[in-house]
């Protein structure tokens, strides 16, 4: 939509090695999306380079990130960074600072010990942590790796020395808004407290993930969701993990369980829905709707696969009422079911009434073979 002219000014000298760098992007808008005051500069001091990039704002109708800084020096193979996000008063908010070294089997990524800060608190992190990422797909290899605020903890862990190893991830009231707040804009994308340990496995070539988690007092765009529980497990098959996830509090009653099987995209699982609450959905519909209220229910089984999943049950509305916004109007008394088949979803004489109370009463099919492609025969 908007475009003003980028500058780059650069001179080299071979005999020195010198290097002097500088570039200016002013504004880029595109879409919904803006980048401002976007700044590089790069230059040689004695042995080293030294470099800073600044971006004034990174910014969407559902993010914004402010003062955005990145800056350090390359020498021996090693690049020292720096990297600082600052808050709308110019207030330090975000720092992450440590070094990328170059090893002859990959990149070391590790952490200043006292240079972290997230969300205003600062973090303490072990001496000796250490990711290496490792080339020709050999894996990722993670050694003490550990943060800590508070009582609040993130540890990641290689369960040993081999190249490919499992990671252990451990959390301890793990504040999930102490991430979230970084691209925060009008609402916060998700807040609530992590614990619980995940393992993931092949994570160059085929991730996989098992663990045990707990997330308490989740809260998704404002909008309350309750304690999720999550559970997965890879004990009895090789090739099937099996998950248990449970939602409950402010009003929810949800059960998911079942497997899947990646190797050869199998799914087999169930729902049982006492109550979810319309208003927990709220924040997942990207501000489409809003004043929601009523509950839904149900059961449903899930079958086929992740590109092609066949869902077979029943979702019941229940007093359900809500306002869309793209037309400003209220819908209410809404009480009827919603049938899943093998060939998308039917609805039978599902009736919703205005704010008026007049009513609109639709029948027909939504066929669908992937829940991605659609073909409509309604009334």
């Amino acid at each position: 939509k908007n475009f003003e002219t980028a500058s780059i000014k650069a001179n080299y000298k071979s005999e020195t090695d010198y290097l002097n760098l500088q570039a200016t992007f002013p504004n880029l808008i595109y879409g919904a999306n803006t980048i401002k005051n976007v700044s590089l500069q790069a230059d040689t001091d004695s042995n080293k380079l030294v470099y800073n990039l600044g971006i004034e704002k990174l910014q969407s109708d559902k993010y914004q990130i402010n003062q955005i800084n990145l800056s350090g020096d390359v020498i021996d193979d090693k690049i020292q960074y720096l990297f600082q996000i600052l808050d709308s008063d110019k207030k330090q908010q975000y720092q992450i600072s440590g070094e990328l070294a170059a090893l002859e089997t990959g990149t070391r990524i590790s952490l200043d010990p006292n240079g972290l800060m997230l969300n205003y608190d600062t973090w303490t992190v072990t001496a000796d942590n250490s990711i290496d990422i490792l080339t020709q797909s050999q894996g990722i290899k993670a050694k003490n790796f550990i943060l800590e605020n508070n009582g609040s903890q993130l540890a990641i862990n290689s369960i040993n020395e081999a190249a490919n190893a499992p990671i252990d991830v451990e959390f301890k009231n793990f504040e999930i808004e102490s991430l979230t707040h970084i691209i925060k804009k009008d609402s916060l994308l998700a807040r609530g407290k992590i614990n619980g340990k995940a393992q993931l496995r092949d994570i160059t070539t085929d991730l996989k993930f098992v663990g045990d988690l707990l997330i308490s007092d989740l809260e998704v765009m404002n909008s309350k969701v309750g304690n999720l529980d999550v559970k997965v497990t890879n004990t009895r098959r090789e090739d099937t993990y099996n998950a248990l996830i449970i939602l409950t509090e402010n009003g929810n009653d949800v059960r998911v369980f079942g497997g899947y099987n990646p190797k050869i995209d199998a799914l087999r699982l169930q729902a049982n829905i006492k109550s979810l609450q319309l208003l927990t959905l709220q924040g997942f519909a990207n501000q489409t709707i809003s004043n929601p209220s009523g509950y839904l229910s149900g059961d449903l089984k899930i079958s086929g696969g992740l590109a092609a999943p066949k869902i077979n049950g029943e979702v019941k509305f229940n007093e359900v009422g809500l306002t869309v916004n793209a037309l400003n109007a209220t819908f209410k008394n809404i009480n009827q079911p919603i049938l899943f088949t093998d060939e998308g979803i039917r609805f039978n004489q599902f009736q919703i009434a205005d704010s008026e109370n007049n009513k609109l009463s639709l029948n027909g099919r939504i066929l669908t073979s992937n829940y991605s492609d659609f073909k409509f025969n309604l009334r």
